[in-house]
C-alpha cells in the first residue's frame, strides 16, 4: 500500500509539472504513473479478497472439522414401528396373495 501512496504523490508532482510547463512527454508519463498505480490498487485488492476467503473458507473447515452431537440419551425415544411386537399381526394386516379366498 505504500507503493501505491507513493506511486500517487509522485503522480500529482508529475501532474503539476505537466500542467504549468506544457510538456507532452511528462503527460504522458503522469498517464503511465495513474496506470501502474491502478494495476497496484487492483493487484492489492484481488490480495485481500483471497486472503478473506481463505480465512472464510478455513473456519468454515474448522466448524466442519467439529464432531456433531448426537442424539442425548436422556430424550431418546426409540422408534415404535421397530418393536417386535408391532411385527406380530403383521399378517393379519396384510394377508399375501395365496391366503385370499377366490
Amino acid at each position: 500500500m505504500t507503493a501505491v501512496i507513493a506511486l500517487a504523490v509522485a503522480g500529482v508532482i508529475m501532474l503539476g509539472i505537466a500542467f504549468f510547463t506544457g510538456n507532452t512527454i511528462v503527460a504522458f508519463l503522469v498517464i503511465a504513473l495513474a496506470v501502474i498505480g491502478l494495476l497496484l490498487l487492483a493487484r492489492d485488492w484481488r490480495n485481500e479478497r483471497r486472503r478473506s476467503n481463505a480465512e472464510s473458507a478455513t473456519a468454515a473447515d474448522d466448524a466442519a472439522a467439529q464432531p456433531k452431537p448426537g442424539p442425548d440419551p436422556e430424550t431418546f425415544e426409540p422408534d415404535p414401528w421397530d418393536d417386535a411386537s408391532a411385527d406380530d399381526d403383521a399378517d393379519a394386516d396384510y394377508p399375501e396373495v395365496e391366503d385370499r379366498p377366490s
